[in-house]
């Protein structure tokens, strides 16, 4: 380490961000501060920095000291993915001479990575926001026609004697208008205007007591388990809205598991008291601090790719053959999990199954439930 360096040595480690000082013309690491050590793992001092800092056996396509040549400027700065962590990075380049006239670089890297994990989550919500309010207007007007077309089937019905074959067709009249009410319902759950009659529900119970009800949905050839915490804070919910979720994760992990030649398959919900914080670890989480229940859905199921599950919540999408699925399931669940201001992750990989994760406010001003024993298989 020259004394150029050696004199700078402290000011480099004060750095926050990781940085290191190279030399123009090899490309050769001269000094990386602590943090920089930290990124990749040890001190490269004295490495060519394409192989140190990013995993690469040649200059990078990007290479900023090229560009730097390239303008003349003293500084640049230039966002890339490095694809040694594959996370993105500002990276800033000052190019400057010693006192023994040499020329040095220094480069400093800015961790971009969570800001544009927020931005794509910020435009997602807006998204969904904008999708929740045209499904919204489209379902109140569905309704308002569906209800009197449902409503001359009934007087229709009222006015004929059953005998008359003019009677059943009524009757389909009015059977395919109250299927697609449902599905307006369903639209309106995602919109969030639907009206609500919260309650003080203690979750572990509401499960323990609806746990038969599963059993009898997912049959005899799928294991149900459940995993109920301690201690566990009540929750203020609409109960048929609860039981709409829960319904409609199961049924998503039970066809999911369908797909799959699985000998033990399983479903898992299990309940958890929580407290939210805003540390860095999850900074790239949108749950606004505070305390939660934290209700897991898991299955070992045929799982979901990336590309999937980025839209698993939107209205009428769905992976299923035509006429097996609406695509409203989801986003029924997303929509009332909003409406009670909770939120909602997914963790899924093809192959090694999935989990859905609900995070339900719950209210610290009543005693929490004791734990329920008797886990139901």
């Amino acid at each position: 380490m020259n004394e150029f360096i050696r004199q700078h040595k402290l000011i480099i480690d004060a750095i926050p961000d990781p940085a290191y000082i190279g030399g123009e013309e090899n490309r050769q690491i001269l000094y990386m501060n602590k943090a920089m050590c930290k990124r990749i793992g040890y001190d490269a001092t004295g490495e060519i920095c394409h192989r140190a800092l990013h995993g690469l056996d040649k200059p990078c396509d990007w290479c900023p000291i090229s560009l730097l040549k390239e303008t003349q400027d003293n500084s640049y700065n230039k966002e890339i993915i490095s694809p040694l962590d594959n996370r993105s990075y500002l990276t800033t380049l000052s190019h400057f001479k010693g006192p023994d006239n040499k020329d040095y670089i220094l480069t400093l890297f800015k961790d971009t990575t969570n800001f544009h994990t927020i931005e794509k989550q910020l435009f997602q919500s807006q998204k969904m926001e904008a999708i929740g309010k045209l499904a919204g207007g489209v379902a109140h007007d569905f309704n308002n026609i569906l209800t009197v077309i449902r409503g001359h089937a009934q007087l229709g019905m009222m006015e004929i004697d059953s005998e008359n074959p003019l009677w059943n067709d009524f009757n389909e009249i009015e059977q395919a208008g109250s299927r697609a009410a449902r599905l307006t319902r369903q639209l309106l759950a995602f919109s969030r205007k639907q009206v609500i009659k919260p309650e003080t529900i203690t979750i572990n119970k509401f499960l323990n007591d609806f746990g038969k009800m599963l059993n009898r949905l997912i049959g005899e050839d799928i294991t149900l388990t459940f995993k109920l915490g301690e201690n566990i804070y009540p929750i203020r919910a609409d109960v048929s809205q609860l039981e709409q979720i829960i319904i409609n994760l199961v049924v998503n992990s039970t066809d999911a598991i369908q797909e799959t030649q699985i000998t033990n398959p399983e479903i898992s919900i299990s309940t958890t008291g929580i407290f939210v914080n805003n540390e860095p670890s999850r900074s790239e989480s949108s749950i606004v601090p505070g305390n939660y229940v934290l209700i897991e859905v898991c299955d070992n199921g045929c799982g979901m790719s990336r590309e999937i599950t980025e839209h698993i919540f939107e209205p009428f999408y769905t992976t299923k053959e035509i006429g097996k699925g609406t695509g409203l399931g989801l986003s029924t669940v997303y929509g009332i999990i909003k409406q009670n201001h909770g939120e909602i992750e997914i963790e899924s990989q093809p192959g090694f199954g999935t989990t859905f994760k609900i995070y339900w406010p719950c209210n610290k001003n009543l005693r929490p439930e004791e734990a329920i024993k008797n886990n139901l298989n």
